[in-house]
């Protein structure tokens, strides 16, 4: 969503991810009891997904970017350094281990039409 003038505003949100889904919860309470903080619009499909560190963010310490398939950009920011190596390997591990393989492209540049294994 965009923000009035470039501006960001930081919640605080607590996060689990299971299989292809980053779940965000409201406070810890809703962590607990699993249940979603507001609806599913605060849920973050991650596959195809690629999380990395945010070097080039220096308003905030501990920050990771995360890319998804439908090109959106998300910015979260962790407690320490370890924490954030955490949360970008466990993203780009699963997402890696879990998304379905890319798609063989169309036109080749074999001289004999070969039909792709499946």
């Amino acid at each position: 969503k965009k923000t009035p003038l470039g501006r960001r505003s930081w919640k605080m949100l607590y996060a689990t991810l299971r299989d292809l889904v980053l779940y965000l919860h409201k406070d810890e309470h809703g962590f607990k009891k699993n249940q979603l903080y507001d609806s599913l619009h605060n849920s973050i499909r991650i596959h195809h997904a690629y999380a990395e560190k945010a070097v080039d963010y220096t308003k905030k310490q501990y920050v990771f970017r995360l890319h998804t398939a439908e090109q959106a950009v998300y910015l979260f920011q962790t407690s320490d350094s370890k924490e954030l190596e955490s949360w970008v390997d466990t993203i780009n591990l699963v997402a890696a281990s879990l998304s379905s393989p890319p798609l063989p492209s169309g036109v080749g540049c074999q001289r004999k039409f070969q039909r792709p294994l499946l």
